[in-house]
Parts: C-alpha cells; sequence; structure tokens
C-alpha cells in the first residue's frame, strides 16, 4: 500500500502465488459514500454535502478485477453516529484461475 499524499492517491498492490487454487481472491473495501460501479474498471464515489460533498475514483484493470456493490443499513446507534444510515461494500474478485498473479486499485481524488 502506497499514501502519495501530494498527488492526493493510495495505492493498493497485491501480487500472490498459490500452490493450489480453490476460489477466487475478493478485496472488500467498505465506504460511507455513494458508490457508482457503471464503467468498468473505475468506481466512483461520492460524498454527500453533509460529508463535504467530495468526489473519488477508483482505478482498476477490469480484465483482472470484477467488481460488485452492495449497500449495507446500520441498525447500531453507535455505529450510526459515527458512520451514518448506511455503508456500501465494495467486492474486487479476482477473474480467472491463475495460480501466479496479482492486481493494483488505485484511489484517487477527482478535483
Amino acid at each position: 500500500m502506497t499514501l502519495e499524499r501530494r498527488a492526493a492517491t493510495v495505492e493498493v498492490e497485491d501480487r500472490y502465488q498459490l500452490t493450489q487454487w480453490k476460489e477466487p481472491l475478493r478485496l472488500s473495501l467498505m465506504t460511507p459514500l455513494r458508490v457508482d460501479i457503471t464503467r468498468p474498471g473505475e468506481v466512483q464515489l461520492r460524498a454527500s454535502q453533509e460529508q463535504g460533498g467530495g468526489r473519488y475514483l477508483l482505478a482498476y484493470d477490469a480484465r483482472l478485477l470484477r467488481v460488485a456493490a452492495e449497500d449495507i443499513e446500520i441498525s447500531d446507534a453507535q455505529l450510526r453516529s459515527v458512520w451514518g444510515e448506511r455503508l456500501g461494500r465494495l467486492v474486487l474478485t479476482t477473474q480467472g484461475s491463475a495460480l501466479e498473479g496479482g492486481y493494483r486499485v488505485v484511489l484517487r481524488a477527482e478535483q
């Protein structure tokens, strides 16, 4: 993981080497931001006005990873006071059954 403060980016790179393939690898991310996964290779993240209205882009290689998103309602009062009414869960899943490989995702603030 690399944090680049000047460029306002965070990069996560994962390399793997397996002895046996059992199931795809998954990278799960949680966010209080609104999620849009309509464009392959990009996840648009948007903050509400209450959250400051920021916009972010999570870039990934759509040939290597598949993305899914779901909303999770928060019922716990303590968690809700910090995170809000809901969280979004992003799950990036590797494609294929290669024993060796890697992927990279980059989160950056949009201007």
